[in-house]
This record gives structure tokens, C-alpha cells and sequence, in this order.
């Protein structure tokens, strides 16, 4: 009896080519993917102004600077701070999130946006010079209700340092190399997809699915970099305040990195569902 036929040596070749093709073109989409975002989030004044107004705006992030000013203008009156807990937190925090407040998030937008699309390396800092004296007057009315003693004013900063000089990673020159990259990578990503087309048309169903799942795992791969690289860029932040609201600000860049890669993801599950039609429809029609 004859045994199972076998796959001719040029076919299973032909497949590991595609492979590696494929997964060089999965690797400079990711390329591709990265830069794209990087142009339209990182480099784009207005939406990356946006970004980062939200998140500094949000309430997680005024709560954690009026817990840092709180915590300065009661320092040294543990007891007393204990006794009015958040409501001075909630008051301040709320009163951030006001037009009184606006210029001051500006500043801190413009800087975050310099440093990371410049080698500039300054220290970040949120102006409250402006609200001081409205600061003052609401602790004294939420600590004290106007009895003594009152807050010392030199408790309360003119300004929190959120990022210090120096302590964020500079990702400018790997930014810069991404988006010169970009055109190349999408080019070697287009030739490395339609080679196998052309080297063995009869095969399209095969390769079509190879890459889908290949794509696909890419676009995974890309929503993993978010995680990957949240880490280092806090590793360095050693206050309270300012790791929460850069954490908050790199949440927000993340939600849309993953949001576009997503997309890849979704390139290469219509891919895959294509090339499942495809092998259905043959099978119905070898039937009839």
C-alpha cells in the first residue's frame, strides 16, 4: 500500500520563505505602526496638548498635587492634618480643575511637550504662584474656620516640581530614528508581503493565512510595548505627585498607541477570516 503522499521539498520551502518573510514584515509594520503614532501624538502640538490638558485635568491628577500641597502647608501638624483628612485635598484638587488653574497646566503641557521632542532635559514644574493666595485663604477656612493659628504661607510652594531635570528617559533620538525609518520600514514590509504572491500564486490561500495570523500576532505585540516601557520611565520619579500624574500622562499616550494597534491586529484577523472563506469556498466547490 502506498504511504501518504508528501509535500514536495520546493512547497515546504516555498512556506518557510513566506514565514520569515512574514515575520520581517510583521516586525517593520510594528516599525511602521510605532512612527506613525509617534508623528501624529508625539510631534503634533495640538494633539498631544490635548492629551496631556486631559490628564493633568483629570481627578486623579489634581488630587495628587493638592495632596502634595496639603501635606506641605500642614507639615509639622500631623495631628491637625490627620483631623481634616481629604476635605482640604478635595477642595484644593477641585479648585485646580477651574480657569484659575489654566495657565498653570499650559506650562506644564509646553514643558512636557519641549522635553520630549527636544535634547532639552529641564526640570517640570507646576506654577500655583498664581492661586497662592486663594490656597492660602481656603486652608485657613478648612483647617481652622478662621481661628489661629493659621497655615504659614512659606509652607505652601510657588510652584510643585512634577519631573526633575534629567530623571525622565530621553527618547527623542530613538523618536527621530522611528520616523525616518518609517518610509523604509513600510516599503520592506509591502515587498516582503507580495513576494510570495508573485513566487507562488497557486499557494495565495496558504500565504494569505501565514501572514493574517503573523499580522495579527504583530498587532498583539505592539500592545505589549505600553507595559513594557512604563517602568523605566518611572523608575526615576521618587515623588508622590509627580509619579502619579506622569503615570496618568503615560497612561493616556498609551490608551492611544493601543487603540491604533489595534487596527494591525484587526489587518490580520480579516486576513485570517478571508483566507478561512477562501479554503470554505474551494471545498464547496471541489463538492459539486
Amino acid at each position: 500500500m502506498a504511504g501518504p503522499m508528501k509535500k514536495p521539498e520546493s512547497t515546504k520551502t516555498s512556506l518557510k520563505g513566506t514565514v520569515w518573510l512574514g515575520v520581517l514584515a510583521a516586525v517593520l509594520l510594528v516599525i511602521t505602526n510605532s512612527a506613525i503614532w509617534i508623528n501624529n501624538q508625539i510631534f503634533d502640538t495640538e494633539n498631544f496638548t490635548n492629551t496631556v490638558t486631559t490628564s493633568l485635568n483629570s481627578e486623579e491628577s489634581r488630587n495628587a498635587i493638592a495632596t502634595g500641597l496639603t501635606d506641605r502647608a500642614l507639615e509639622g501638624r500631623p495631628v491637625l492634618r490627620n483631623v481634616v483628612g481629604d476635605v482640604p485635598v478635595n477642595i484644593v484638587g477641585g479648585l485646580l480643575g477651574t480657569n484659575q488653574a489654566e495657565k498653570a497646566v499650559e506650562k506644564v503641557t509646553s514643558k512636557i511637550h519641549v522635553l520630549v521632542t527636544s535634547e532639552q532635559r529641564e526640570s517640570v514644574v507646576y506654577d500655583i504662584s498664581g492661586i497662592k493666595s486663594v490656597l492660602i485663604q481656603l486652608y485657613d477656612t478648612v483647617t481652622g474656620l478662621g481661628r489661629e493659628p493659621k497655615i504659614n504661607p512659606n509652607n505652601i510652594p510657588d510652584e510643585i516640581v512634577l519631573i526633575e531635570a534629567g530623571k525622565l528617559p530621553n527618547f527623542y533620538k530613538a523618536s527621530v530614528a522611528f520616523l525616518w525609518l518609517a518610509p523604509l520600514a513600510f516599503i520592506g514590509a509591502f515587498l516582503a508581503l507580495a513576494y510570495p504572491y508573485f513566487k507562488n500564486p497557486k499557494q495565495y490561500r496558504v500565504t494569505l493565512a501565514i501572514q493574517g495570523g503573523i499580522v495579527a500576532f504583530a498587532g498583539l505585540l505592539a500592545l505589549s510595548i505600553g507595559p513594557l516601557f512604563k517602568p523605566p520611565v518611572l523608575a526615576n520619579i521618587q515623588t508622590g505627585t509627580g509619579r502619579t500624574v506622569v503615570e496618568n500622562i503615560y497612561d493616556a499616550f498609551i490608551a492611544t498607541f493601543n487603540t491604533q494597534s489595534m487596527y494591525l491586529f484587526a489587518i490580520g484577523a480579516v486576513a485570517l477570516a478571508i483566507s478561512g472563506g477562501l479554503y470554505i469556498y474551494q471545498l464547496i466547490r471541489v463538492k459539486k
